[in-house]
């Protein structure tokens, strides 16, 4: 496959498995749930799903596959009547299998609908390099300075909290991965004792929960594929559901919704918003609106038959995630379509093929009858378009073109298939189309053409 096809492949997975988790985490929220961890399975679903599919196709053992494919009854596939119906689950299955099959299908399009061939793949290689450095030069600056301001800023026990720094306007947050640690902006400091109480209980939560270890792991994971816009959706999720879980757990000691809001509402008209892996009680205008709706979330009507409704639709979601393929290269997406990976020897593309016919069929078409079996290599197909490759049968180097060989099939060791630099190192410029080493079981046995 080509790593752009791949690329559009991870995206559509990624989108569908952040469909779920999106329909699973509106039935939680309103039974009053913790929804964090749904994001963080989410976000490492949506990498390893189609990582398992790269590396599934790159075996040489089997032909790729790439998804996990749904198993359908036997009884789907009998033509649909009275007397013999397919099941309901065969029906679904059926159903989720011709979803996949769509998605797999607009993936191909949407690849060859690229201006050309699109870009090659050592070139898109080099671009995802160059970002994720870049990102992560930035973050780690980030960081950096970070520390170093964390070191000059004074510490302080406030309300039986220790080793709170205090800050000139970063804050309130927990920053930290290995050991984190409370900021608080000087402002703060002016409020009422029972606000900043509640501000310092939120913080504790975050601390105790090692909020900052699981937004960092999913910033790592969106910045190492930056290119893909549905893990900064879920990113951006995450994080929101971090501050209304942890809002939740100080819900739970007995603190009042009306008091807790009035300080989300202090804090979120003065807070500095925070990087990717800082959880702080700041966050943007939209997230604080839905986290002040959510202390009075309005009971489900019937919490059994949402919870089962839900959850059958985000099971279909992401059965439809495992079961959509990455589409088979073609000359418009694959730059290397024409060409099997070296040493390896493709049906389809290859040009050396065995083809014993009966005595009959040899007598006909004028060739020599005898043991001898004739080995035909058809080069019109070669390893470049319009040219022809290298021959070479025991290190010896027979030219290019349609050769017949007086060989047996049983005393032929292996057919291998060199090409780019491997090619030109061991042969030179005759080697620019490719070439095809013949290996005989004796080393030594071969003819010309």
């Amino acid at each position: 496959m080509s790593l752009l096809t791949w690329m559009v492949y991870s995206v559509a997975v990624a989108s569908l498995l952040g469909m779920a988790a999106w329909v699973m985490e509106r039935v939680l929220l309103r039974a009053g749930h913790p929804t964090r961890w749904l994001w963080i399975l989410a976000l490492a679903a949506a990498v390893a799903i189609p990582l398992v599919t790269l590396a599934g196709s790159g075996s040489t053992d089997s032909p790729p596959r790439a998804g996990v494919h749904l198993p359908v009854p036997e009884e789907a596939e009998i033509p649909f009547s009275l007397a013999s119906a397919p099941s309901t689950p065969g029906l679904i299955l059926q159903t989720l299998r011709r979803i996949s099959g769509t998605l797999t299908g607009g993936i191909r399009r949407l690849v060859t609908m690229l201006p050309g061939t699109g870009p090659s793949s050592r070139t898109l290689v080099l671009a995802w390099g160059a970002g994720v450095s870049f990102l992560l030069l930035i973050l780690g600056g980030s960081m950096l300075r970070l520390d170093r301001r964390l070191r000059r800023w004074p510490v302080s026990r406030l309300l039986g909290t220790d080793g709170v720094r205090i800050t000139p306007g970063l804050g309130p947050a927990v920053v930290g991965v290995v050991r984190p640690r409370i900021v608080l902006p000087r402002w703060a400091l002016e409020l009422e004792e029972r606000h900043l109480g509640l501000i310092l209980l939120h913080e504790r939560e975050h601390v105790s929960a090692r909020d900052t270890l699981a937004l960092a792991g999913g910033a790592m994971v969106v910045l190492a594929c930056f290119w893909n816009p549905a893990l900064w959706w879920m990113l951006k999720r995450l994080r929101a559901a971090v501050e209304m879980d942890c809002d939740g757990r100080v819900l739970a000691r007995g603190v009042p919704p009306h008091e807790y809001g009035a300080v989300l509402l202090e804090v979120g008209g003065r807070g500095i918003r925070p990087p990717l892996h800082m959880a702080a009680l700041a966050e943007q205008p939209n997230l604080l609106e839905r986290r002040i709706r959510q202390m009075n979330p309005s009971s489900l009507r019937h919490p059994i038959l949402a919870f089962a409704g839900a959850s059958v639709l985000a099971i279909g979601l992401i059965l439809v995630a495992c079961d959509t393929q990455v589409p088979a290269p073609t000359a418009a997406t694959e730059e290397d379509a024409v060409t099997p990976p070296a040493g390896e020897a493709s049906a389809e593309l290859l040009a050396p093929v065995l083809e014993p016919k009966t005595m009959d069929e040899r007598t006909e078409a004028g060739e020599t009858v005898g043991e001898a079996v004739r080995l035909r290599v058809r080069a019109d197909q070669s390893l470049s378009t319009g040219e022809r490759p290298l021959i070479v049968v025991d290190g010896v180097i027979l030219g290019s073109g349609t050769l017949g060989l007086q060989l047996e099939p049983a005393d032929i060791a292996s057919i291998e298939v060199l090409k780019g630099e491997a090619a030109a190192s061991m042969y030179g410029s005759r080697a620019q189309n490719g070439v095809i080493l013949i290996t005989t079981k004796d080393g030594g046995r071969g003819g010309g053409a």
